[in-house]
């Protein structure tokens, strides 16, 4: 057995489809015999963030709610942080008007998010350019999802680092497609439980072969290709 780790968590202090406090997140990952999670908060669309908050006091608080999970995991579990982003109408400057896709963006610093706040009004395209000479790296978190707030299903498969084929909170189909997608590109593929609230069957995310201490180790294991997708029952 490697190491395990899920990509896709949003607890209660950071996104408001959420009903998981930090500490139950913290327990529940613990109990289910994960070495570490990435808290990955709504950044746009659902998001606890007041809205009459500047953009420095945003991103300290997708921090804060990051950081609520570290206090409780102590050297139990590693926690690291990751945001997910919805695709917004351009040129809105509006983090509310949300049009999908949704993605999984990791190893983004406090300080370049601050330094950016114009990234997000650019294109998607350019954004994930951006992102990419900060280091980050991108997941298509699952792509094939259809629901009201998605205008219409869009593709990036030569900006997207890896392409999620296992989510928690999507139907099998929609996982199926994903992994069409994933194979007919040859990305790299991820899962994630997508946690909202624990009273759920399964849970999700990647095994590693090598222990990751750093969300830049982790995304290094991905990168590696070594990585596998699991999917495992609940532990109750």
């Amino acid at each position: 057995m490697g190491y395990l780790y899920d990509l896709h968590c949003h607890n209660k202090e950071g996104s408001v489809c959420s009903r998981l406090p930090a500490k139950d997140m913290v327990d529940f990952y613990i109990k289910q015999g994960y070495n570490g999670f990435v808290v990955t908060n709504h950044f746009t669309g659902s998001t606890t963030v007041p809205d009459e908050f500047s953009w420095e006091e945003r991103v300290d608080c997708y921090f804060e709610a990051y950081e609520e999970c570290l206090k409780y995991a102590e050297n139990k579990i590693k926690v690291f942080f990751g945001i997910e982003y919805s695709i917004l109408k351009f040129g809105t400057h509006d983090m509310h008007k949300i049009m999908g896709n949704d993605f999984v963006i990791l190893g983004l610093t406090r300080e370049w998010l601050k330094a950016n706040r114009d990234a997000f009004d650019k294109s998607t395209n350019e954004l994930f350019d951006e992102v990419h000479k900060a280091g980050g790296f991108i997941i298509h978190a699952h792509p094939f999802l259809e629901e009201g707030w998605i205008s219409h299903i869009q593709l990036f498969p030569q900006k997207e680092d890896a392409v999620e084929i296992m989510n928690m909170g999507v139907d099998e189909e929609t996982n199926k497609k994903a992994l069409w997608y994933a194979q007919t590109y040859n990305k790299i593929m991820t899962g994630g439980t997508d946690i909202h609230f624990t009273d759920i069957p399964y849970v999700s995310g990647v095994e590693c072969e090598n222990e990751c201490n750093t969300i830049e180790d982790l995304i290094s294991e991905i990168k590696s290709g070594t990585t596998k997708v699991i999917h495992k029952a609940v532990i109750i």
